[in-house]
């Protein structure tokens, strides 16, 4: 082969092989040049990094999940409190003062934690959100065993898909009313003039008013069909202009988003990534949310208080935050209630409790602008943090792997304090429901469960300290096998510390169970000593 001669090492002859083949031993081969390989070039591998914009998606995405995250918990828990004030405030049709502004609020607040305890604003909380899973569910069903949609788009659905849409709306409303009146009384009833209620009150008497559905008048309470026209007009007056201003405002966030790029002179493709559209749309939904709230508060003023006559219940008079008062009227429709409203006490007399409206969005605001601040200054210490010298045993971790895993491990940490934080609350929300409390055996209870209220609060603190010691440790060490001893210490006390957590906190919640501490006449004979 032309070429080639010479390529691989000296060429044997005709005769070399003829003497090879005749020898006894064979003349040694001259073997081929080696090869030096280290002359030959090779193509180096390079492992494919992301890119920094990658990074940054990566981390707003994570920033988006714990805003949502905080959003959900705001308007169910955080807020609740604000929403007590704001309907005893509005079925109170006695009261002198309006509670239009934050500040009248503060003394009665103040003056209700210390007559009922912390818990006072908290109760009701287990049947709204009752009212509002029944809600969900409900709504799921029929779209599920019928064709009436769930969901709509404004702007592709016909309008026979939007009527079958609005159609389950008006379904679900008239199913939820009676269920929503037995837990506006569990919300805005006091807790020193009422009894205790029930876990399952609230499906007891939804379920008797829905069942007593055409039954004439009893009394002063109104039944169910006349109550139900304004809780679906205002259900759908809410939601309709929640749909339209959510719109509207995600509509004008678009358009600033576009303007501001246009005036720094750059107009990339993807300037509406999933992260801006995730921003706007927890924005606008705020937004709708404070639209719909303030637009529809008289009408709601006028629905409590329809809700409510004739079911005899006793609320805290907040013009002092002291004495109780009954709820004693005797509207005959919307109509009537609205004209009384107005006549006794004035336009104004519409919006009593606004100020706890004001105060409920404005903490709302400001946890979401906490939480985004949070985590936006977490991702700033992640793309700030070089990443590690790639390890012989993990060959193929990308660093944006490293920094999911972080942010990641900080919103688990998060909600494990939440959680924990809770479960502290709740544990001192059923001591205080106790007739031992209320009847001043302070004492008594703390030396009862001394060793649960110890642990638990151990618990907590030992918790936070042990993320952020992991956290402080391993932040740029993620692939390394970090435990110092002081650490090691550390992990097994904090074991050894939630194995008693459990222990105790379960041993306290079965003995609160016990009747007994919820009977006055009990408590009399065994503490009045």
């Amino acid at each position: 082969m032309a070429g080639f001669d010479g390529y691989f090492g000296p060429q044997l002859t005709e005769e070399d092989l003829e003497e090879f083949r005749l020898s006894p031993y064979g003349r040694k081969m001259q073997r081929p040049n080696s090869i030096d390989l280290h002359r030959i070039p090779v193509a180096q591998q390079h492992t494919a990094l992301p890119s920094p914009k990658e990074d940054d998606d990566t981390v707003q995405r994570y920033v988006g999940i714990g805003v949502g995250l905080a959003t959900l918990i705001t308007e169910n828990l955080l807020s609740h409190p604000f929403v007590v004030l704001r309907r005893q405030c509005q079925v109170n049709h006695n009261s002198k003062k309006f509670h239009l502004v934050p500040i009248t609020l503060v003394p009665v607040i103040i003056h209700l934690h210390q007559r009922q305890g912390i818990t006072t604003l908290w109760k009701g909380i287990g049947s709204v959100l009752v009212v509002r899973g029944m809600t969900l569910a409900i709504e799921d069903l029929l779209s599920k065993v019928s064709s009436l949609p769930k969901e709509v788009s404004w702007n592709q659905d016909s309008y026979k898909t939007i009527c079958q849409h609005v159609l389950l709306k008006c379904i679900t409303l008239i199913i939820i009313t009676p269920f929503y009146s037995a837990s506006l009384v569990e919300t805005v009833q006091s807790d020193i003039a009422s009894e205790k209620p029930g876990v399952f009150d609230v499906f007891r008497e939804g379920i008797y008013r829905l069942v007593s559905f055409g039954s004439p008048q009893k009394g002063r309470m109104l039944p169910v069909w006349t109550l139900v026209t304004p809780t679906v007009l205002h259900g759908l007056c809410k939601y309709f202009a929640s749909s339209i201003v959510k719109h509207v405002s995600s509509n004008i966030m678009h358009i600033n988003y576009r303007h501001n790029f246009q005036k720094k002179g750059a107009f990339p493709k993807d300037y509406l990534n999933s992260n801006v559209l995730q921003e706007i749309e927890v924005s606008s939904q705020l937004v709708s949310l404070v639209a719909a709230e303030v637009l529809f508060y008289p009408l709601e003023t006028i629905l409590h208080r329809l809700h409510l006559q004739g079911t005899r219940t006793i609320i805290d008079n907040l013009d002092n935050g002291y004495a109780v008062t009954p709820i004693l009227t005797s509207y005959e429709g919307t109509t009537d209630c609205y004209d009384t409203t107005v006549a006794q006490e004035g336009s104004l007399g519409l919006f009593k409790g606004f100020g706890a409206l004001i105060v409920q969005f404005t903490v709302h605001y400001a946890v979401l602008k906490l939480t985004r601040f949070v985590l936006t200054q977490v991702s700033v210490l992640l793309k700030s943090s070089a990443p590690p010298p790639p390890l012989p045993h993990h060959p193929a971790a990308p660093w944006s792997d490293l920094r999911q895993y972080l942010i990641a491990i900080v919103i688990v940490f998060c909600f494990q304090d939440v959680v924990l934080l809770l479960a502290a609350m709740v544990l001192g929300h059923t001591m205080f429901r106790t007739h031992v409390f209320k009847a001043g055996f302070v004492r008594i209870l703390l030396d009862r469960f001394k060793f649960a209220i110890i642990f638990t609060l151990l618990y907590l603190a030992i918790t936070i300290v042990y993320q952020i010691v992991i956290l402080s440790t391993r932040w740029f060490k993620t692939m390394d096998h970090v435990w110092p001893t002081g650490f090691t210490v550390l992990f097994v006390a904090h074991r050894i510390i939630a194995i008693l957590y459990y222990y105790y906190y379960k041993r306290a919640a079965l003995r609160l169970s016990d009747a007994r501490y919820y009977d006055e006449e009990w408590v009399k004979h065994s503490f009045a000593h």
